[in-house]
C-alpha cells in the first residue's frame, strides 16, 4: 500500500490516498495483460511524479485480483504461455489471485473474430466433422498443457475463463454460432472445461459474453449452454457503455434474470471508462471525442472515478461478484501504439490518478 510504501526514486515514505472499499465486492479486478510489454519497452508507473511499484499502487487502488490473456502463438510474443506465466508470478507474489483467460486463439478473440491458431490448421481436413474432432481433441489437449505448466511453476490459477467473449462462437468458422446452431460450440467449451476441472479442480470457470447490456442474447446463450450440461461457475460478460448502452438500470436487471434463471454467480469481467478525449501519442484512440457516455460521468478523471464506483455499486445491488477493469495499465511507451491511454488509471505523465474500488 502507498501508505507504507517508499517510491523507488527515493526513500520518502509518501502520504496515503487510500480510503475504505466504498462497495466491497469479492472480485476487484484489474487486467493487466499490457503490463509485460510495457515495462519491458521502458514504461514506469508513478505516484505523484515518483516511481512506485505497480502492484502496490495496485493495492491501493483496493484491487484484489488480476487477470491476464492467453495467446496461443502470437507474432510479437506478448501474451503468451512464457510471459503470461512471468506476470502472473509477479501478481501471486504481490498477493493477488488470478483469472486466466484463454483466448483460443493468436490474436485477439471477441465477437468479431476468433480465428483459429496458426499451428492448429494442419487439423483442417476435407470433412467437417473430422476437422471438428480434431478442433476438440485439441483444445483439450492444450488446455491441459497449459495448465501443467502454471501448476509446475507454483502458479496456479484461481479461475480459468474458457474463451473470451464467446457469444459468436469461437474457433471459426466450425465453432460459430451464426443461425443459432451452437453444437460445435458447446462441444469445444466441454472438452475445455473438462480440461479445467481434470487440472486443476479447486479452480472455478467462467464462460464470457460480450452482452452486459443484451439480457435477450445471453439468456439465450447460456441456456444453450445449459442444454449441452458445460460444467462452469460463473457468467462473466464486459459491458463497455460507449458499445453497449449507458443504462445501468438495464446491465442490473440482465445480471439478476442470468443469476436466477441459471443459478450461476455473476460478474463484470471487462469494463473501462475514459478519463480524458485527448491524447499523448499519435495513435487514435478507440475512445475519443463523440463517444457516447453515461450522463453525469464525463470523460474527466471525476468521471471515470465516479462510474467504476457506480458500476461496482450496480453489481453489488444485483448480488453479482464483481468488477474487473479492462486496461487499466495501458499507459503511453515509445514502441507501442496505444489506442487506450485515456482509459487507463494513469494521467498522460503516468502518474495513478486515484481511481480504486
Amino acid at each position: 500500500m502507498i501508505n507504507a510504501l517508499t517510491s523507488c526514486g527515493d526513500k520518502t515514505t509518501k502520504e496515503s490516498p487510500s480510503e475504505p472499499l466504498e462497495v466491497d465486492l469479492d472480485f476487484r479486478g484489474v487486467d493487466i495483460s499490457f503490463y509485460d510489454q510495457i515495462t519491458t519497452l521502458g514504461g514506469t508507473y508513478k505516484y505523484q511524479n515518483k516511481d512506485f511499484d505497480f502492484f502496490e499502487i495496485l493495492k491501493s487502488a483496493n484491487v484484489n485480483w488480476v487477470r491476464l490473456r492467453l495467446w496461443v502463438d502470437p507474432q510479437d510474443e506478448w501474451c503468451n504461455l512464457e510471459h503470461t506465466i512471468k506476470i502472473a508470478k509477479k501478481a501471486k507474489q504481490n498477493g493477488f489471485k488470478f483469472l486466466l483467460d484463454f483466448h483460443y486463439s493468436d490474436t485477439w478473440a471477441d465477437p468479431a473474430q476468433q480465428t483459429i491458431p496458426q499451428s492448429w490448421q494442419n487439423l483442417i481436413e476435407s470433412d467437417e466433422s473430422t476437422t471438428v474432432t480434431n478442433l476438440a481433441t485439441k483444445i483439450k489437449e492444450y488446455t491441459e498443457s497449459v495448465l501443467t505448466a502454471f501448476i509446475e511453476q507454483d502458479v496456479k490459477p484461481d479461475m480459468v475463463q474458457t474463451g473470451n467473449e464467446i457469444t459468436n462462437g469461437m474457433l471459426w468458422p466450425y465453432g460459430t454460432t451464426e443461425g443459432g446452431d451452437c453444437t460445435n460450440l458447446m462441444l469445444f467449451l466441454s472438452k475445455a472445461t473438462t480440461a479445467v476441472r481434470e487440472k486443476l479442480p479447486e479452480a472455478t470457470i467462467m464462460l464470457h459474453l460480450d452482452r452486459g447490456g443484451d439480457n435477450t442474447t445471453a439468456s439465450w446463450w447460456f441456456g444453450e449452454a445449459e442444454k449441452a450440461k458445460i460444467d462452469y461457475d460463473i457468467i462473466g460478460l464486459s459491458y463497455y457503455p460507449f458499445f453497449h448502452g449507458t443504462d445501468l438500470e438495464i446491465v442490473k436487471e440482465n445480471l439478476i434474470s442470468l443469476k436466477n434463471a441459471f443459478n450461476k454467480d455473476v460478474c463484470i469481467v471487462e469494463t473501462s471508462y475514459p478519463w480524458t478525449n485527448g491524447y499523448k501519442d499519435d495513435t487514435q484512440n478507440q475512445i475519443g471525442e463523440g463517444a457516447v457516455l453515461i450522463s453525469g460521468y464525463p470523460a474527466t478523471i471525476e468521471g471515470q472515478k465516479g462510474y467504476l464506483k457506480k458500476l461496482s455499486q450496480t453489481v453489488k445491488e444485483a448480488e453479482g461478484k464483481g468488477v474487473f477493469y479492462w486496461g487499466a495499465d495501458s499507459i503511453c511507451v515509445s514502441g507501442y501504439q496505444n489506442a487506450l491511454e485515456n482509459q487507463a488509471w494513469f494521467d498522460f505523465d503516468n502518474n495513478w490518478t486515484g481511481i480504486k474500488f
